[in-house]
């Protein structure tokens, strides 16, 4: 079925043009690989938002960056500047999912919204779990000689623990396929 729909697809490529290749990309029926896709696009736009927010509240407002900081202070401020990410993020995501990737109209706006971000408690938990984790295991990494890292290690971890859960849920419960 895979092979029989990318056929399909490099047939409707070579058939028409740029424009209207274009425009079906970037509409809400686009196959669900290209649907994907675009739904990776945003997440990698939504990633860079939230990674800029938690690093340059890191190194002014809520340190939690560098050697000169102690852990626990760099484990509260990480969380804290995680979640001022996270949640900047997902609002433009949101208008990014809506505006490129689903439709709405499955629920009303209000609810949809609500849905949105409720569906993304799961992935923030496992968020603040993992970032949790990888503090309380800081030890770890120094046989690596790589302790002095933990924050970014948390940080990435947070976001790869956020980001797995995402994709399927919003398709499936908030918005039409």
């Amino acid at each position: 079925m895979l092979i029989k729909r990318s056929k399909q697809a490099l047939s409707f490529i070579r058939e028409n043009d740029n424009k209207t290749v274009v425009k079906h990309v970037l509409s809400h029926d686009a196959h669900p690989l290209i649907q994907f896709a675009k739904y990776g696009v945003c997440g990698v736009i939504a990633v860079c938002i939230h990674y800029s927010i938690v690093y340059i509240l890191g190194y002014t407002l809520l340190p939690a960056i560098g050697t000169e900081i102690p852990l626990e202070q760099k484990q509260h401020n990480s969380l804290i500047n995680n979640i001022a990410g996270f949640f900047v993020s997902g609002i433009v995501v949101y208008w990014l999912n809506i505006r490129f990737v689903f439709k709405t109209g499955k629920h009303s706006p209000l609810v949809e919204i609500a849905l949105f971000f409720a569906v993304s408690t799961l992935p923030l938990a496992a968020g603040v779990g993992v970032n949790w984790l990888i503090f309380q295991n800081a030890e770890m990494l120094r046989q690596f000689h790589m302790e002095k890292y933990v924050e970014h290690f948390a940080n990435f971890g947070f976001v790869i623990a956020s980001v797995m859960v995402n994709f399927l849920a919003r398709k499936f419960i908030i918005f039409k396929g």
